[in-house]
């Protein structure tokens, strides 16, 4: 069902609850009081009228809930049978990938890696491929002048999109070019 088709019917169902609980409050039983009343005429409800009235609050309830609610509960829905986001939104945006011409010295894997990664991942991986697919951690610090953090970090985000591996190397890591998931 579409938005504006969605709003059309909460707000149809809205009126026709104003509307029951007008025809509800303006229709009662009018009886005489009595002897007691002094011939005061008094409205009395009958079940009909207060059913009437409760149909009507309960509509406009509905309406307002589809109205307000229901559109940003679909949107939340997730499939369950697609498949998972392979990356998460970056903290900072990422910058535009610039792809003017395709570079020859790039392989294909590493040209369509690079472009699925953010500013500081890219210019990581770009790093470690320069350098003949791994590097030492503590000299991609000093290569790219980035803090013991940032590195670990960017190194962190590469393994989880399975485009690095990392191995303990003396005191420092061993990062490697791992695209094993792309063959598989």
């Amino acid at each position: 069902m579409s938005p504006r088709t969605r709003k059309v019917l909460a707000v149809c169902l809205m009126l026709i609850g104003v509307l029951a609980i007008a025809i509800g409050l303006l229709t009662p039983e009018v009886g005489s009081g009595g002897m007691r009343d002094m011939g005061s005429r008094t409205a009395n409800y009958s079940l009909t009228n207060i059913a009437l009235m409760g149909v009507g609050v309960a509509l406009i309830a509905i309406g307002a809930w589809v109205l307000l609610y229901r559109g940003k509960h679909e949107d939340a829905v997730v499939n369950v049978n697609a498949p998972a986001p392979a990356q998460e939104a970056p903290a900072t945006p990422a910058e535009p990938v610039k792809v003017e011409e395709k570079d020859e010295s790039i392989s294909e894997s590493d040209y369509l890696v690079l472009r699925l990664l953010n500013g500081d991942e890219r210019e990581m991986y770009r790093s470690i491929v320069d350098a003949g697919g791994e590097m030492l951690q503590k000299d991609l610090i000093t290569k790219l002048k980035w803090s013991d953090a940032k590195v670990s970090r960017t190194i962190d985000k590469l393994i989880e999109k399975r485009v690095v591996s990392k191995e303990r190397y003396g005191s420092t890591n061993r990062v490697k070019v791992d695209l094993t998931y792309a063959r598989e």
